[in-house]
């Protein structure tokens, strides 16, 4: 005979589930307190878990990317250069004219070879010690495991996220179309209380399928 008594319960928890709304930078919040949720048009409810998860972490990605999929995961400098910034950047109360590091990454399972993100990032070195520095010029870290191997106080803050065609440049990193979709997501990083670190990262949904590692 069918489970009346488990039938109900998965219907009280559906319809508890309509009185929310999902918030990625929130979390789920009450309708009637809710409001007005930009969304950028992603469907989250649909789109793969690992990728959702992934645009919404406040955590350093690349353990991320190994703790699921199972292999290690390298990275590989693309383009880093020290500069004076053309323009004005609020998020990092950087003037134009002020120092900048700028820097593109890749990072790429070991195993796979896959590219799984790429990442640009807008850095006030200036506002890092001596050291971090010269880390960050030398290249081999994430900046989240570089930050987290030197255990400084950090918060991080995402600024945005959404959707776009992948272009000519990305197509090529991530071996697809140029007008296959992928998702990106900005956030900040500050240090010590202070804006340090701007990261745009961006992932391709297909390459997160199936891929998921043995437990």
């Amino acid at each position: 005979m069918p489970d009346l008594n488990h039938k109900k319960e998965v219907q009280v928890k559906n319809d508890q589930m309509t009185e929310y709304v999902y918030d990625p930078l929130r979390g789920f919040l009450p309708k009637v307190t809710a409001g007005n949720i930009p969304l950028n048009g992603i469907c989250f409810q649909e789109m793969n878990p690992f990728l959702r998860a992934l645009l919404v972490t406040d955590g350093t990605v690349t353990k991320f990317l190994e703790a699921y999929l199972w292999e290690p995961i390298r990275v590989e400098k693309l383009f880093q250069e020290e500069t004076r910034s053309a323009s004005a950047v609020p998020e990092l109360e950087l003037k134009s004219g002020d120092a900048v590091l700028l820097r593109r990454i890749l990072l790429r399972g070991v195993q796979s070879g896959c590219v799984y993100t790429f990442a640009e990032s807008h850095i006030r070195i200036d506002r890092l010690d001596v050291g971090i520095q010269n880390d960050l010029r030398q290249g081999r870290l994430g900046m989240g495991e570089l930050l987290r191997d030197r255990r400084l106080e950090t918060y991080r803050e995402i600024l945005d996220f959404g959707t776009e065609k992948a272009g000519k440049e990305l197509s090529a990193y991530f071996e697809i179309k140029e007008g296959d979709p992928i998702y990106f997501r900005r956030y900040r990083i500050s240090v010590k209380g202070r804006p340090v670190i701007v990261i745009a990262e961006k992932f391709f949904e297909r390459h997160f399928t199936g891929r998921q590692g043995a437990g």
